[in-house]
């Protein structure tokens, strides 16, 4: 049989002394056993006395269950009651209840928090832009325990929020009473705070203050004060005495010092040239919070020049921060000293400042110009007008006001003010233009006097519309009041780049052109004295709606107009209204019958480029040709006819329907007579019988053939070959008319008539 050996133990450790109340206390017990396999528990027992697996004294604590862990451990919770020094015995026993021997030691509980006697902080409840000192008096009632260090926080004032100020100061070791001053030193930013302490013992019992009656209060401001100067702007010119208005700001929570607001002055005596020279004037005190200083020209600045006097500002709050002298923080500004009134000439409405308005356009914007210096500095142009010669003068409001900011030096280097204004009325108007300096020197210059025109233009395309083949004349017409010769120019599309297809100048209207010139290589015309027209100047490449502008100068006047051209997609042409002359052909003196087909070519936008016509065995093919009238030759009589025609556009596209057909007709049974006569004697005279001979052609097969003369002296006859004597001499026009059952033709032939030959009769001499 083999025997049980007990355990033993190897060491015994408990949390560090001194430990608060109602913490756990964590015994661990390093054991050993020589019976391998054993499981063991750990008593940790009150008195040195073990029975079995119980502490006959009463217990700490004891495992829950046997284990094999080593160390074994077990936990006790300390209350208020164990205050001070406590014994232990630890023992530890194996699944066959053979207990080791006691391992005796001691704990140290400790209950009560820290005492704060006093605690102070400095300065409090009064502004400072400097460090807060804290103190203190604190003390540890435990008999066993020490202090062990001291945190300052930190809140807002009305808030909640605590903050640590720095990191805790750790008490003098062994330390149970601790007197500490000036132990913290902060900086903290400009505000009102609260402060408090917590103090803990080496047992972190922890006592908090602020305790009734509450926390303490420190006042910070470390922002500089600013002192700024708000008016007059700054580099403003002057020209007399001018206030300064200041604004002094602590925004760090405390007050300025009222004994500590001072202003200087300095300012250049032009004795400086190029390089700085601001003599100061010592410096005078003036009530804080944007009062108002007054700077004497005669006293403190009096020499003109730009940013020749410069004023600085200073203030202190009553912690003693004070601002800084420097633009920066707005406490120096400077302001031009100007003494001289500025210069203003005549206006003008051209670049060239030397020609004078005459006229304007009526209700056009027209720019005014004026020449304009001062010395030092101009703030502003503006340019007054009236009905003249004695009208009120007005203002031309903005935007015709101009402003300009011209900085000068000392040589007057602001040449030009200018306006745009327009008259929307006609008659004579006065204009003039007046400056004034930064210092509010006022000169206005001498006026001119000018008239207003108006010029309107009105553009014509010439056809309204068409397609891409089409080429538009454009004529631009003007009138009104404008006179002289006149500059044109014309633009296809207007939404393209903004260049002109044609211009030409100084165009007299008052003398026509002899019908289409050339003139810069386009076919040109005047007409009636006020239009100007291009030939053939427009042509656009696809379908849509184009914009065509001209533009007119005449006199000072500029007009524009616009038209608008539409290009349609090609259609199919069409013949229509077609017609023969049959009925009213003539038929005298042809072999043929003398037919002419016709009908019209229509299409809305384009014109006829070719024909073709088939009638009878007659097919012409395709014939380049505007001409809509056909003759067709070596027709037959006597025979009917049925013909039709197709057309082309100048696109090249023909008819839809192709072929129109026309009406059909028949020509004649045969041809008409064709007169002709002769007459004997060649030479007839006054009273002799002249013999006149038909000698008329008529077609085969023609029937009821007649003749009717005119003789030319009212005689006529129907007789084929008749015989008359005319009574005077003279010239007569003899007409012969043939008829046959087909139709009528005539002649006509001049007979002179002469005075007969004498009778000759031999007289005697004798």
């Amino acid at each position: 049989m083999l025997s049980n050996e007990s355990p033993s133990i190897d060491s015994v450790s408990d949390a560090p002394d001194p430990i608060k109340a109602n913490a756990d206390l964590t015994f661990a017990v390093n054991w050993n056993d020589p019976d391998a396999g054993e499981q063991v528990k750990i008593h940790i027992c009150k008195t040195n006395s073990l029975s079995g697996q119980t502490c006959s004294g009463g217990s700490w604590c004891n495992s829950d269950s046997f284990t094999i862990n080593d160390p074994a451990t077990c936990i006790y919770t300390t209350s208020v009651s164990d205050e001070g020094n406590n014994t232990y015995n630890a023992f530890v026993c194996d699944d066959e209840n053979a207990c080791s021997s006691s391992n005796s030691e001691t704990f140290f509980v400790d209950s009560k928090p820290p005492i704060v006697s006093s605690w102070s902080i400095d300065p409090e409840n009064t502004w400072t832009n400097g460090a807060i000192t804290i103190s203190w008096s604190v003390l540890d009632l435990a008999s066993s325990s020490k202090l062990d260090r001291v945190e300052v926080f930190r809140a807002v004032f009305g808030t909640d929020d605590w903050q640590p100020v720095g990191t805790p100061v750790s008490a003098p070791p062994n330390t149970s009473t601790w007197t500490c001053n000036n132990c913290v030193t902060d900086s903290p930013s400009s505000n009102t705070y609260w402060y408090g302490i917590n103090v803990y013992d080496k047992a972190q019992n922890k006592i908090i203050e602020p305790t009734p009656p509450g926390p303490k209060k420190a006042l910070v401001d470390k922002k500089r004060p600013t002192s700024v100067i708000q008016l007059p702007l700054a580099s403003s010119s002057h020209g007399t005495d001018f206030p300064v208005t200041v604004a002094d700001v602590d925004t760090g929570g405390s007050e300025l010092d009222i004994n500590e607001c001072t202003y200087s002055i300095l300012f250049d005596d032009g004795t400086c040239g190029a390089g700085p020279c601001r003599p100061a004037l010592s410096n005078a005190s003036r009530a804080c919070n944007a009062d108002t200083l007054n700077i004497s020209l005669a006293d403190h600045c009096s020499v003109e020049g730009v940013d020749a006097c410069r004023v600085f500002v200073k203030s202190k709050d009553i912690t003693g921060n004070s601002n800084v002298l420097s633009a920066a923080q707005g406490s120096i500004r400077d302001f031009s000293i100007d003494l001289t009134w500025p210069v203003v000439d005549r206006v003008s409405c051209s670049a060239n400042l030397s020609i004078p308005c005459s006229a304007v356009q009526q209700g056009a914007e027209t720019t005014f110009r004026a020449a304009v210096s001062d010395n030092i500095q101009l703030s502003n142009c503006q340019f007054l007008w009236r009905i003249s010669p004695s009208g009120s003068w007005q203002e031309m409001q903005a935007p015709d006001f101009t402003s300009i900011n011209c900085q000068g030096d000392h040589s007057g280097n602001c040449l030009e003010t200018f306006t745009v204004h327009s008259f929307d009325s006609g008659g004579s108007f006065d204009v003039r233009a007046q400056c004034w300096d930064g210092a509010f020197h006022t000169m206005p210059g001498d006026f001119v006097t000018i008239t207003t025109e108006i010029l309107s233009a009105s553009l014509v395309a010439d056809p309204a519309f068409g397609t891409i083949t089409t080429q538009f004349d454009l004529s631009s017409t003007v009138s009104n009041t404008a006179t002289g010769n006149a500059n044109f120019r014309f633009d296809c599309d207007t939404d393209q780049a903004p260049t002109w297809d044609f211009e030409i100048d100084n165009i007299d209207l008052l003398s026509s052109d002899p019908g289409w010139v050339t003139k810069q290589g386009k076919q040109t015309k005047v007409i009636a004295e006020d239009t100007f027209a291009v030939k053939d100047l427009c042509q656009y490449t696809a379908p849509n709606t184009y914009t065509a502008s001209t533009q007119v100068e005449r006199g000072v006047s500029t007009a524009t107009d616009t038209v608008s051209i539409d290009i349609v997609a090609n259609t199919s042409p069409k013949a229509i209204n077609l017609a023969h002359n049959n009925a009213t052909a003539n038929y005298c003196f042809v072999q043929d019958p003398p037919i002419i087909l016709s009908w019209e070519f229509f299409d809305p936008v384009d014109s006829q480029s070719a024909y073709q016509v088939k009638i009878g065995n007659i097919d012409t093919g395709k014939v380049v040709s505007a001409n809509t009238e056909y003759s067709p030759p070596n027709l037959s009589y006597n025979t009917t006819y049925q013909w039709q025609v197709k057309v082309w556009d100048s696109l090249d596209s023909q008819s839809v329907p192709e072929w129109a057909t026309g009406p059909s007709f028949t020509t004649l049974g045969h041809a008409f007579p064709s007169p002709d006569f002769s007459f004997s004697p060649a030479f007839p005279s006054a009273e002799e019988d002249v013999t006149f001979t038909d000698t008329t052609t008529f077609a085969v097969g023609s029937t009821n053939q007649s003749w009717a003369w005119d003789f030319g002296d009212t005689a006529s006859s129907s007789q084929q070959n008749p015989v008359h004597t005319y009574q005077e001499n003279g010239a007569f026009l003899v007409t012969l008319s043939t008829q046959d059952d087909a139709g009528s033709c005539q002649v006509q032939k001049t007979i002179n008539i002469t005075l007969p030959f004498p009778d000759w009769q031999e007289i005697s001499p004798f």
